[in-house]
């Protein structure tokens, strides 16, 4: 259901601000994914997405199945979803393009019994102090691309829930 926030005081948009840090991340265990590609490989995986956000730019009459995806979570009876003046928005994206949709989704922890939990066969890509967003998300795509079970990340290594990272990836992460 899509309700509309006017404000920069509101409380979803002061926590879609804090998420921008890495220290915001760690403390409420959530990121923010810009953009269709990634909100909309989001909507269709294994996340748990707690709110939708678009702009008053946001064109809901494409016929692009991305955007389709997106309309129809909008949609949704059970789905917290806001719509933002297009000023507003703007500023809660670090991007320099029109992105019009980002969603606060729930950070899942994975332990060493993930892991261990893994098929024998499967293959691990383990990141220590990757430094580059760029990087790293080429790193997880072409894990993705070769079907490996799982990437590790090493204390030291780029936040991989930063929006440099997260863009980087092309919705793989």
């Amino acid at each position: 259901m899509l309700s509309r926030i006017t404000s920069s005081d509101n409380a979803k948009v002061k926590l879609v601000r804090k998420l921008q840090s890495r220290k915001g991340r760690s403390e409420e265990s959530k990121f923010v994914a810009e953009g269709i590609n990634l909100v909309s490989e989001l909507i269709s995986g294994v996340f748990d997405i707690d709110f939708l956000m678009i702009s008053t730019e946001f064109d809901r009459t494409s016929g692009d199945e991305r955007v389709q995806a997106v309309c129809e979570y909008i949609d949704a009876p059970d789905t917290a979803s806001f719509e933002l003046d297009s000023r507003l928005f703007d500023k809660l994206t670090d991007a320099e393009h029109g992105i019009d949709v980002l969603a606060v989704v729930g950070i899942k922890k994975y332990d060493a019994d993930f892991v261990k939990s893994l098929p024998p066969e499967s293959c691990l890509l383990v990141c220590d102090r990757i430094q580059d967003p760029g990087n790293m998300g080429t790193m997880i795509r072409t894990a993705v691309a070769a079907g490996y079970g799982a990437v590790v990340m090493m204390p030291g290594t780029t936040a991989v829930f930063s929006p440099k990272v997260l863009r980087a990836t092309a919705g793989m992460v």
